[in-house]
């Protein structure tokens, strides 16, 4: 829904007055004009010189914007698009990237480096109102210190937006914060020198086991020991961002570090408000990018660190060769990123893992996994003799593989023909049958496309699972050295999510990242709609014109119980012969009438979802497999026989948290998860008070200081904001303080200026001057503090 209603017949445009009209053709968005001439249904206006007829519907009032614009955009005068663009565009240019609209900071992607990170900038917070990332963390900060509930900085945006940086940043902030009476931030001159003090100061106190020498001593002895504790845990914090980012984050076309999880990192503190220790929970790790690439995307950064950065004992070791002669690295085309040193990255990601509590012989377990899975992808299949079976083309890469991941590994027809084991031990390849044992009624035998179709998916699914074991493992023991939920009072998570997606194709893995923005957009518009209700009822002011409309009707189109997609989608998963086809079939008969849901007239084999953010296309094919997300279970039982401490260490995660499955109890689907853990993380959310952060990207081609005003309005209306602005223009756009309203609109009453109501109520003197101007005061409710009106 626009925000903008028919300007004209609310007075707000007239001859001679300036406006905003909407130019998305040229990808301008909103421009500033002056009306010539208005009618019913058009207005006539100038732009740079440019006369220009246009529909009603496409001119928005524009009231004074100050000079480099508003850092509140609550302070606009009138609430329209065309302002919240200009402000947001005029400040941007200034690299003033950061702007508030009441709670929320809204922050727009320099793409450079700005000076507005360093130790001044984070000790000014405390008492600084301007809008910044560290302003943000600093009230959440304080709101835990006022209110002892707990904190949660949402941070949301799609790729290249910048949330990345920003989660890093408010990390940053709090860990600084809560310890900023007993030391201030080390600057990168003085990391080393602050590193060898600890160092020194650890080594003197270990050595000191004499009696103490009194009670001033223990407690100087004490409260040291206390700083580093502290010390210590915050590095960990910040560490963990390397580690999750080479291990999580990969470049694709819209960004070169593209978050492909979500994650909800939450700082534990203490009564006294200090770090005490920290938890990862993770969300949908996209696996599918380990095997597969989409033209100018790369795999996940720490392949690529590690071909780049290891030794030459350790290319030795696990037989690295170059980036582009993995298959799994190179099919997107691009091995590098400009002024990236992957090398480099490398050193600095081992010793983020040392300093996270990962050690030597871990670290070595889990890069030489890595390299088995890059290996796994450059195995290809021949068949064998004048048969239409498939083997594996040269037995010794499927050594290879098998010495990398610690244990036999089934080749390549898995499935269902003759399979090939290769014994770590001896490194002989064994030929058995039918997955070990003959079958009773002699060799079983695929041919043709579809057993090299097998024998792919059997190779990319050992690949995808070997890494997802990897992942969990290591957001797994992060947790087991950071986690001190014992110890903590309470917490301020940050989230960092990923955003909306609408690609030129969109599958599975886009429609449950969607459904998750759905239910954090309601959570978002209801968080505020409670704040606007709170808002009048403090000042006194009728509510009857609010009112709220939110995405329930999509949301319930996705996850409602008998007849969602979802829903629809468990179904069919749970029958043998279950197929994309029917699933298809079934939404089709099932939603054909629900508002938001409909097939494409051309390509019959997709579906259309109407989100808050636009209409989305999914494509059907691998729906119901993605979901399935099984295993063959000769792969299965080749990671089970692993000697890999990473492997078993997963595997008795696994079985921790209840996720062995068996024939009686099936293993739960991805969507079904994936559902569960979106409403665990809103219960979560609910019992906090939320921040709001939301990046924007300012262009397309990740340039600095290009501003593209559509781009940016379309990202403003999916991320919500406009929707905030919404509600208030529902309600009373304009909200004046009584002085501002008064001094400028007395002329209509000048007795208002003499003795007579020198003390008056100022509700009482802004009553008068409506009356005067003979406007009725019913509808242009006057609160305790500002003057409501509509516009």
């Amino acid at each position: 829904m626009s925000l903008n209603t028919h300007a004209a017949e609310e007075n707000q445009i007239s001859s001679g007055s300036e406006a905003y009209v909407l130019n998305d053709e040229d990808g301008l968005g909103w421009i500033r004009g002056r009306v010539v001439l208005v009618t019913d249904e058009s207005a006539e206006i100038d732009v740079r010189g440019t006369s220009t007829i246009v529909p009603l519907n496409k001119v928005d009032p524009a009231p004074h914007l100050a000079e480099g614009g508003h850092d509140d955009m609550s302070n606009l005068e009138v609430l329209v698009e065309g302002a919240v663009q200009e402000n947001v565009h005029v400040r941007y240019m200034a690299d003033n990237i950061y702007t508030a609209v009441g709670p929320i900071l809204i922050s727009v992607n320099p793409y450079k480096k700005l000076p507005i990170y360093g130790d001044n900038q984070m000790q000014g917070q405390t008492s600084r109102s301007t809008p910044h990332i560290f302003h943000t963390a600093e009230s959440a900060y304080q709101e835990l210190q006022r209110r002892g509930t707990n904190q949660f900085v949402l941070i949301s945006g799609e790729s290249g937006a910048g949330k990345t940086e920003a989660t890093k940043l408010i990390l940053r902030y709090l860990t600084w914060r809560s310890q900023g009476a007993t030391r201030v931030a080390p600057t990168s001159l003085e990391a080393k020198a602050f590193e060898e003090a600890k160092r020194r100061s650890r080594e003197a106190t270990s050595k000191n086991t004499g009696p103490a020498r009194g009670g001033r001593d223990r407690g100087r002895r004490r409260k040291s020991l206390m700083v580093l504790a502290a010390s210590d845990v915050s590095d960990q914090i910040l560490q963990s961002n390397p580690v999750l980012e080479a291990f999580g984050n990969a470049k694709t076309v819209r960004n070169n570090n593209s978050s492909r999880f979500g994650k909800l990192i939450q700082i534990q503190l203490n009564a006294s408000h200090s770090i005490v220790g920290a938890a990862i929970t993770t969300y949908l790790l996209e696996k599918s990018r380990v095997v597969s690439l989409n033209d100018g995307e790369r795999n996940y950064h720490v392949f690529y660190q590690m071909c780049a950065g290891a030794s030459e004992d350790q290319r030795q070791e696990w037989q690295l060769k170059s980036q582009d002669e993995f298959r799994y690295l190179s099919q997107g085309g691009e091995t590098e990123i400009d002024s990236v040193d992957d090398a480099s990255d490398f050193m600095i990601l081992c010793s983020a893992m040392d300093t996270i509590g990962i050690d030597q012989s871990e670290q070595s377990d889990v890069f030489r996994l890595l390299a088995g899975i890059l290996h796994i992808g450059n195995l290809t299949f021949a068949q064998v003799s004048e048969s239409n079976e498939i083997m594996v083309e040269d037995a010794t890469d499927l050594q290879l593989v098998a010495s990398l991941l610690g244990g036999w590994i089934p080749a390549s027809t898995l499935l269902a023909c003759d399979v090939s084991f290769v014994d770590s031990a001896t490194h002989e390849c064994v030929v058995l049958h039918g997955g070990g044992r003959p079958p009773a009624n002699g060799n079983r035998k695929l041919g043709g496309r579809a057993c090299w179709q097998q024998a792919s998916d059997s190779r990319d699914a050992l690949a995808k699972q070997v890494y997802t074991s990897i992942f969990h493992w290591l957001v797994s023991k992060i947790n087991k050295n950071m986690d001190k939920s014992t110890q903590s009072k309470h917490t301020i998570g940050v989230l960092d999510l990923f955003g909306f997606e609408c690609f030129q194709e969109n599958s599975f893995e886009q429609l449950c990242i969607n459904y998750a923005n759905e239910k954090l957009h309601q959570h978002f518009l209801h968080h505020f709609f409670k704040l606007e209700v709170e808002e009048y009822q403090a000042e006194g002011v009728c509510m009857d014109a609010v009112e709220f409309v939110d995405n329930a009707a999509c949301i319930e189109l996705i996850e409602e119980r008998s007849s969602g997609i979802l829903s629809l989608l468990e179904e069919e998963c749970g029958m043998p012969q279950g197929t994309d086809a029917n699933l298809l079939q079934k939404m089709t008969a099932a939603l054909k009438k629900t508002e938001g849901f409909g097939i494409p007239r051309i390509q019959r084999s997709d579906f259309f979802v109407e989100h808050f953010a636009g209409a989305v296309t999914y494509k059907m094919p691998g729906f119901v497999e993605k979901n399935r997300d099984t295993m063959h279970p000769d792969l299965l039982a080749a990671l089970a026989s692993s000697d890999s401490p990473v492997l078993i260490a997963d595997g008795a995660r696994k079985q921790e948290k209840g996720e062995k499955h068996t024939k009686r109890k099936k293993k739960p689907t991805v969507g079904h998860l994936f559902k569960s853990e979106v409403q665990q993380l809103l219960t979560i959310l609910k019992l906090g008070d939320p921040h709001f952060v939301r990046c924007l990207k300012p262009n397309l081609q990740m340039s600095p200081s290009e501003f593209e005003g559509s781009e940016v309005m379309r990202q403003l209306r999916y991320s919500g904001l406009l929707d905030i602005i919404r509600i208030r223009k529902f309600g009373y756009a304009i909200r004046l303080p009584f002085a501002t309203f008064l001094a400028s609109y007395w002329i209509f009453d000048p007795s208002l200026r003499g003795s007579m109501f020198r003390d008056a109520d100022p509700r009482i003197k802004c009553s008068l001057v409506l009356r005067a101007a003979g406007l009725q005061v019913s509808g242009r409710d006057a609160g305790f503090v500002p003057h409501f009106s509509d516009p």
